[in-house]
């Protein structure tokens, strides 16, 4: 049997949200690498690290929270690392884990970029809303985001 189909209101709002996801994230990823040649991946592992208290984490813990596979996480570690914002060690206890700990070097990049992030999301959302709809969004996506019922098969 196959699936019902979607409503005309339903699937605009899905296309709707996608398009906006997409095309807001593509831009601003697009001005973070003009301005300070750092993709919004690389700012999301930054923001990440800086936000953690000794500013290390394990790469596993690392990528769940980027929603980045492991492979994916370890090349853009590798780069953050030839740049030197980022170092990865060897867990003592673990020798098959690693930590990413961000430097002072990468604190910097963090906070320059931070500027450029944060002016964008003013830029690409906040500006364009009414704070009466910011408010309707924040309920709508707490509500979507909320922990997902179990699928019935």
């Amino acid at each position: 049997m196959p699936p019902e189909k979607l409503s005309d209101d339903e699937m605009a709002a899905w296309r709707g949200f996608l398009r906006a996801h997409s095309t807001i994230t593509r831009n601003m990823s697009r001005h973070l690498e003009e301005i300070e040649a750092i993709t919004l991946s690389e700012y999301e592992v930054l923001l990440n690290l800086a936000q953690r208290s000794g500013t290390q984490a394990s790469m596993t813990d690392l990528a769940e929270s980027v929603l980045l596979t492991p492979s994916g996480l370890t090349r853009l570690v590798d780069r953050l690392a030839a740049r030197g914002y980022v170092e990865r060690t060897r867990c003592g206890e673990d020798r098959r884990r690693s930590w990413a700990t961000l430097t002072p070097t990468g604190e910097a990049a963090y906070r320059r970029a931070g500027r450029v992030h944060l002016d964008d999301i003013r830029r690409q959302f906040v500006d364009r809303l009414t704070p009466t709809e910011h408010a309707t969004l924040a309920r709508l996506w707490a509500k979507v985001g909320a922990p997902q019922l179990p699928i019935r098969t």
